[in-house]
C-alpha cells in the first residue's frame, strides 16, 4: 500500500500507516474529546482542545458542544472517511460521526470550525 507521501494526489485523508502519518503527517493543531457528564441531567459534550504548542490556548479546551439530550453517553466516534482512503482526493475528514451508547442517537457535527 503506497503512503501519502508517494501517492498520486497526497490529499485524501489518513495515511498508510501509523508510521507514515508520524513521518509524513503534520502535527494535530486541535484534539477531539468525547466528556461523558457523570450527572444523569447533565448532557455530554464534544470537547475541542488546543493541541499546537505554539499557541496562546495550548491545552486548553476551546470549544464545547453539548449535546442537545441528555443521558446519550457518548461512547466511539471518528471521522466520515476512514484512513484507508488515503489515496482519495475526493473524500475529506469534515464531520465528526458521534453516537450515543445508551440512547443510540447519532451525531455528526461539521468541524470546519473547531
Amino acid at each position: 500500500m503506497p503512503s501519502v507521501s508517494s501517492s498520486c494526489c497526497k490529499k485524501g485523508p489518513g495515511y498508510a500507516t501509523p508510521l507514515d502519518a508520524m513521518q509524513n503527517g503534520p502535527r494535530e493543531k486541535v484534539l477531539y474529546v468525547a466528556m461523558v457528564s457523570c450527572q444523569e441531567n447533565q448532557p455530554d459534550y464534544l470537547a475541542t482542545i488546543d493541541a499546537d504548542p505554539d499557541s496562546p490556548d495550548y491545552q486548553k479546551v476551546i470549544s464545547r458542544l453539548y449535546s442537545p439530550n441528555i443521558n446519550d453517553e457518548f461512547h466511539h466516534f471518528g471521522w466520515n472517511a476512514c484512513s484507508s482512503c488515503h489515496d482519495d482526493c475526493s473524500k475529506e475528514r469534515r464531520f465528526i460521526v458521534l453516537g450515543g451508547f445508551k440512547s443510540s442517537n447519532i451525531y455528526i457535527p461539521d468541524r470546519q470550525d473547531p
